[in-house]
């Protein structure tokens, strides 16, 4: 419920006198002036003196080393600010508005600073923990690439967390929860706000992304993930939608990417997150095993082999194979496209995906009698990542992502150790990282010049085929921190959008039309 000024909760209890069968819930003091109420429906759209009334919906988690070289992290390490100190987010607080921190993890205990549970109403923002299938690890991963120092080292790693766990258990939180977390964050005065979590409804004007830019406006640098419901256009969710926020897609950092070389044709593999490394010294024969059933699997042993998507997870169809004697593990879609994925428990054999057609092209020729292939490797750096949602905003038509950063293989802190995860959860707190340095070097700009200064220095990246991807899908481009730090001009605003306009007398547009619905969930 957005109001047209700030109320005290008596005010705001005083004028719902008249509606019994509504219940005050929650008042919010920075974030937007509203609250949240229960009720029917029917009664909370007779609610006199409200501008805007919006359902409470659900968010939840979308799922370092080269990554953060990549970005200019490391090299920013050895540089200084103005009072001699290393940049190292020294001074900083950065609130991660997620599933709670582990803040008993070894390499985040040093940096972490309190927080809060706006799931719970306690002061505890741990993560969800002894709930089988429904513990949470994401925010973190998340803490882990802004700040982590021990064994590991996050882009900032002097930088204070403060952790908000809005999204409890599953990753699933709503509305209310990610608002009070806002409102709460500027009440506590941190320096940026990370927020690797979204919906698919694409549009400038939700509660959250309104709040986002009332956050902004007091000063606070806000980063988001712009979602991973790529590669089409219009796909970027709120809050990657909050006009004077930072969207983060997600970009590739420096990896090699195995090949299947079949009957002279190379088959791009996409290693699931969590796999082994695969081996290119010796061909090895292809054998077909159905979706993964270890009934399947009789004649696996020493092969490379070949599993439809479905049915079993894909941590069960390699495992599986494993105990089978397979060699490694090719997964082909069994919808049409690409796709990537993540195994819940290491496997000791390389498992990778392909597209469906890809996948039957693999068995076509094993239908044709006995086939080996072999592995080569391309290295990569750069790739948007197909997930990785894209622009632009509907009815702004405001270009979204504004920038990428690596959100692809990325290792980091969880619960009882490190993963490595994807998802553009993982490049938004690059970002977050990025902006504790510049915030440290420049303590006197504010989110527009900081934006700005990510957005004018960052590099254009291109696609497989060599051609730069288009503005709606990388926005600015890849980060670079050195340059951005280093940067002497400013231009504001960071980027330009003009909207629909009337050509020869006919609307013209040149995205085509957007779309919106759905559920909030982390990316």
């Amino acid at each position: 419920m957005v109001t047209d000024q700030f109320y005290t909760e008596a005010e705001i209890q005083n004028q719902l006198a008249s509606y019994p069968g509504v219940t005050l819930r929650r008042v919010f003091k920075h974030a937007l002036p509203g609250y949240v109420v229960e009720g029917r429906p029917e009664e909370i759209n007779k609610i006199a003196g409200a501008k805007h009334i919006s359902p409470v919906r659900s968010y939840k988690t979308e799922y370092t080393s080269s990554n953060i070289e990549l970005i200019g992290g490391e090299a920013v390490r050895g540089s200084y600010d103005d009072k001699g100190q290393r940049l190292t987010g020294k001074g900083i607080k950065v609130g991660v508005i997620d599933t709670g921190v582990d803040y008993n993890h070894s390499d985040l205990h040093r940096n972490y600073a309190g927080g809060q549970d706006l799931v719970d109403d306690d002061g505890d923002p741990m993560e969800t923990k002894g709930r089988p299938g429904m513990d949470t690890l994401h925010g973190s991963h998340v803490a882990g690439v802004i700040a982590a120092n021990g064994k590991m080292m996050g882009v900032a790693p002097d930088a204070k967390i403060i952790a908000y766990r809005a999204l409890g258990p599953g990753g699933m939180g709503t509305t209310e929860q990610v608002l009070a977390a806002i409102d709460q964050a500027i009440e506590d005065s941190v320096d940026i706000i990370n927020l690797s979590l979204g919906n698919e409804i694409n549009g400038p004007d939700l509660p959250i992304s309104l709040a986002i830019n009332k956050a902004v406006e007091k000063g606070i640098v806000a980063v988001t993930s712009s979602g991973n419901a790529g590669p089409n256009i219009w796909t970027v969710g709120s809050p990657g939608t909050a006009a004077k926020g930072i969207s983060v897609g997600a970009s590739t950092p420096p990896l090699k990417t195995p090949y299947l070389e079949l009957n002279q044709e190379k088959i791009r593999l996409e290693p699931l997150v969590g796999s082994v490394k695969w081996n290119a010294d010796r061909s090895l024969e292809i054998v077909e095993a159905g979706i993964g059933q270890k009934k399947e699997l009789k004649t696996a042993k020493g092969k490379i082999v070949l599993v439809q998507r479905g049915k079993l997870t894909f941590t069960e169809k390699a495992q599986n194979a494993y105990e089978a004697g397979a060699a490694a593990v090719i997964i082909y879609n069994n919808t049409a496209g690409s796709f990537v994925g993540n195994l819940e428990t290491e496997v000791d054999i390389p498992v990778s995906a392909v597209s469906q057609e890809a996948g039957k092209k693999i068995a076509k020729a094993l239908k044709r009698g006995t086939q080996f292939a072999r592995l080569s490797f391309v290295s990569e750096q750069d790739i948007l990542a197909d997930f990785s949602s894209r622009g632009p905003v509907t009815g702004s038509w405001e270009i979204k992502p504004d920038v990428v950063a690596p959100g692809v293989a990325i290792a980091s802190t969880v619960p009882g150790g490190y993963l490595s995860l994807q998802g553009t959860s993982m490049a938004a707190p690059h970002v977050a990282g990025a902006c504790a340095l510049i915030k440290q070097a420049h303590p006197d700009w504010s989110p527009a010049q900081i934006k700005s200064a990510l957005m004018t220095t960052a590099t254009q990246i291109k696609n497989r085929e060599g051609h730069l991807y288009r503005t709606y899908e990388q926005g600015a481009g890849r980060i670079q921190v050195e340059k951005a730090i280093a940067a002497e001009t400013l231009v504001l605003p960071a980027s330009l959008h003009f909207g629909k306009f009337l050509l020869n007398d006919r609307e013209c547009s040149c995205f085509g039309q957007g779309k919106t619905g759905g559920r909030f969930r982390c990316f």
